[in-house]
């Protein structure tokens, strides 16, 4: 029994040590994933998939959790830490006592019946009232109780004893006086006193049987208390061994959910870390493009201050171009003035000219005056030959400065597409960083509140809050969404029209729904809302939706205008509740009304009346009813 006793404390130690190993490691998870959902960036379309995935499991999860707790197994393991701490103890305790169980080294009797209901009482009401359980456990004390037994063991040993010696006394006494007799000396003369000590004598040792018998009873009674003490401590010790069965699976459980979250985790990560390599090199490209765009702009501006030169320059040459074409405008005109001046001299006449030649010769001073001229003359003709040049010069050095001033434009221009193209770049990259940042931004508050809905049910967990309320909570100031959908779709072949009945029955492979055709005026009747006064009644329908033990009445009116129109349907349930859905749009093509429906086009001569139900449980059923329809396509509607 020690062995087994040890063998068992041993056990419900390692429970307890793998329980917190178990505990910190899935903290630490816990924390780890916390620590890696902080990071969570990737792509739209794929992120939303896992985020569905992962509030697919956080939703199970929460129903698992609401099961446990409404399973009334489970509600008297909610205080795990301390149940444990009670075992531990009470197995010491049940452990000293068998230890003084096997010091007795006594024969198994019989049972005191008495005794063991009452014990029994005590014990089974212990399971239910810990002060119940201290008190049974404070009525006896094993090791006194063993002490007493021993004390008495001790007393009804010296008894035996005493009674021996006086028993062999008086046997020896009898035996001289049988020899005396014998011998014929005379018999000796028994007092009254004698008698009397062999009266209590003879009480004494009835007493001492009769407090055998008691020690005895009492030896069996409190085998028997140790017998259903360790029955009850083996009772005890198969529950919480169930129980720590049980919770192993829920943390395998946990664990393996964990996993499945790590795993998908990882991917996520790998597409988060390649978001921020593309985001990296994103705004490397920016820099680069910065950088460009500076480098461009600095030579833009080195290229006006040249341009601005050349200008400066130019205006500057052209000035001086004026003032030497009016320079030789003038030089032009007075060797006009000479050449026809010399035109009159050679037309007069060669007697005129000796008359003229005689008269300076005479002293009128003419022929210096020609010569004067006449230098004047080349000299004139000297500089207009400079002139020329310099023009020749000037036009040179302006027919440069203007093919430079052209090739400076082409270059500012290209410049300036240049610019305009980078100054695009950037505009276009700040945009994708932009959108980049608002998605990172939108998952990463997404990840957040995934992580604080995994912080709230760890939080649950370690202080045994219940989880429901946690989660009504978190659903207070978000949209309530149906934790389950099951889709009933109808396709259009499926129609069966019983004559016995009038009903219509639709048959798919997720269900089975009837609709009831009842007259118009329905108990529960929803109106849908109207955009436009000018309308057209297409048909009215009262219907039953049956669904499991559940049956949602209904009344359907189509309405559409003669352009565009749009009609809300309600849903009514039996306890009047109205759920209105998604609306429908209609319109008229060349008299007959087509339906536009998840992207496809559908002609047909009636309307389609489309009604979703919100059922108690959580579940969406969404059905599709046609009247006269004509079918243009094989695929579900």
């Amino acid at each position: 029994m020690n062995e087994e006793n040890s063998i068992l404390k041993k056990t419900i130690e390692e429970l307890q040590k793998s329980s917190v190993e178990i505990k910190k490691s899935f903290e630490k998870k816990i924390r780890e994933k916390e620590n890696e959902l902080l990071a969570l960036k990737s792509n739209e379309k794929e992120i939303l998939h896992k985020m569905e995935g992962v509030s697919k499991t956080l939703l199970n999860q929460r129903h698992r959790i609401i099961e446990l707790e409404n399973n009334p197994q489970n509600k008297e393991y909610s205080h795990e830490e301390e149940r444990l701490d009670e075992a531990k103890n009470r197995s010491q305790r049940i452990r000293i006592r068998m230890r003084s169980r096997n010091s007795l080294q006594v024969s198994d009797e019989d049972f005191n019946d008495m005794e063991r209901n009452q014990i029994r009482e005590i014990v089974g009401n212990s399971g239910h009232n810990g002060v119940a359980r201290g008190e049974v456990e404070e009525s006896y004390n094993a090791k006194d109780d063993w002490e007493w037994i021993g004390e008495k063991e001790n007393d009804l040993k010296n008894d035996h004893e005493g009674q021996d010696q006086h028993i062999l006394e008086n046997s020896s006494r009898n035996n001289v006086a049988r020899t005396g007799i014998n011998s014929g000396s005379p018999p000796p003369i028994m007092s009254y006193s004698i008698k009397k000590a062999m009266a209590d004598i003879e009480h004494e040792r009835d007493l001492a049987k009769a407090d055998v018998e008691r020690l005895k009873d009492e030896i069996v009674s409190l085998r028997e208390r140790l017998k259903m003490a360790s029955e009850i401590q083996q009772e005890e010790r198969n529950r919480y061994e169930q129980f720590l069965a049980q919770e192993e699976e829920r943390v395998k459980k946990l664990e393996a959910e964990c996993r499945n979250m790590h795993k998908s985790q990882g991917v996520l990560c790998g597409k988060v870390k390649g978001q921020e390599e593309s985001i990296s090199k994103l705004t490397e490209y920016l820099d680069i493009a910065n950088k460009d765009l500076q480098r461009v702009d600095s030579l833009n501006n080195q290229l006006r201050a040249k341009n601005d030169e050349v200008e400066s320059s130019l205006r500057k040459a052209e000035e001086n171009v004026a003032k030497l074409q009016e320079e030789i405008n003038a030089c032009h005109q007075q060797m006009k003035e000479m050449e026809q001046n010399q035109r009159q001299m050679r037309n007069t006449t060669p007697n005129n000219v000796q008359n003229t030649i005689i008269r300076t010769n005479n002293g009128n001073g003419r022929q210096e005056d020609v010569s004067y001229l006449e230098n004047q003359l080349s000299n004139l003709k000297q500089m207009n030959a400079k002139q020329k040049e310099n023009i020749d010069s000037l036009e040179k050095l302006l027919y440069s400065k203007r093919n430079e001033t052209l090739e400076l434009k082409s270059s500012n221009r290209q410049l300036q597409r240049e610019v305009e193209r980078l100054q695009n770049a950037v505009g276009d990259l700040q945009k994708s960083l932009a959108s980049e940042s608002d998605e990172v931004r939108h998952y990463q508050e997404k990840a957040q509140r995934l992580s604080d809905e995994l912080e709230s049910i760890k939080r649950a967990e370690n202080n045994n809050i219940q989880p429901s309320r946690i989660v009504a909570e978190k659903e207070k100031g978000s949209p309530s969404y149906p934790p389950m959908h099951t889709r009933v779709m109808v396709r259009a072949g499926e129609l069966q029209e019983s004559q016995a009945n009038g009903n219509k029955n639709f048959n798919s492979r997720n269900g089975e729904v009837t609709l009831n055709s009842k007259p118009q005026g329905s108990r529960h009747s929803g109106m849908p809302r109207e955009n436009s006064v000018s309308k057209t009644v297409l048909g009215k329908k009262s219907c039953s939706l049956k669904l499991g033990n559940h049956i949602y009445d209904f009344e359907v009116e189509g309405h559409v205008t003669d352009t565009k129109g749009q009609s809300t349907y309600r849903l009514n349930h039996q306890n009047g509740e109205a759920l209105e859905r998604d609306p429908i749009r209609q319109t008229r093509d060349n008299g007959q009304l087509t339906s536009k429906t998840n992207g496809r086009r559908y002609r047909r001569t009636s309307p389609r009346f489309h009604v979703q139900a919100g059922l108690p449980s959580g579940s969406e059923v969404s059905l599709e009813y046609e009247e006269q329809e004509e079918e243009r396509d094989s695929n579900w509607i």
